[in-house]
């Protein structure tokens, strides 16, 4: 993730499902003059992450769903023309607002990454993914069709799990455009995967 932040170089950040917002300080801290927007549903969870959060001046966490953040940022000509990194981590259970969030964003972004974290990465076993059941698995095929639709170009660890520390959750990461795909391929940690 900090080789991406240093190529893409993106004007802001969201994410989505923020927890207890452990990611959203790596981000705050890795790139402190860069506006971040996240969101979390569970009242709980909110609570724990604005206290955690407490005195990050570029964070601004949003409480409710995360594609009502998606839409309202969208709205907004100033962010929707920024170059933004979309950090999609709002699952639990079967629980999936991924296919609307990357809708939302392939829709109305001029300039976006989308980072999918416990997604399944295809030829890599070793690396955990959310997948209560069949049907609410994060896999490329849960999004294919939004791949195709949208002409994306989709990017995984190079890593092998078993060469990985800490939990072993699988990432992919979506772009649009040759030049963004052109920046991801030149980061050492990506590999593309091929359609």
């Amino acid at each position: 993730m900090g080789e991406l932040l240093e190529v893409y170089a993106p004007e802001q950040i969201v994410e989505t499902g923020t927890f207890r917002g452990t990611t959203t300080r790596f981000f705050a801290e890795a790139r402190p003059t860069t506006p971040i927007h996240t969101a979390e549903l569970s009242p709980r969870a909110y609570g724990f992450a604005r206290q955690n959060l407490r005195g990050l001046a570029n964070v601004r966490l949003f409480r409710g769903d995360s594609r009502e953040l998606l839409r309202a940022l969208a709205e907004n000509a100033l962010t929707r023309g920024r170059r933004t990194l979309f950090y999609l981590d709002a699952h639990w259970g079967t629980a999936l607002p991924i296919r609307g969030e990357i809708e939302i964003v392939f829709t109305a972004f001029l300039n976006a990454v989308v980072a999918i974290d416990d997604f399944r990465v295809p030829d890599d076993p070793g690396y955990g993914y959310d997948h209560p059941d069949q049907e609410h698995a994060l896999t490329i095929n849960s999004v294919n069709d939004l791949v195709e639709r949208f002409s994306l170009r989709a990017f995984a660890p190079t890593l092998r799990s078993s060469e990985e520390s800490g939990e072993r959750r699988g990432l992919a990461i979506l772009a649009p455009d040759d030049e963004t795909v052109a920046r991801l391929r030149s980061i050492s940690t990506l590999r593309e995967l091929l359609a």
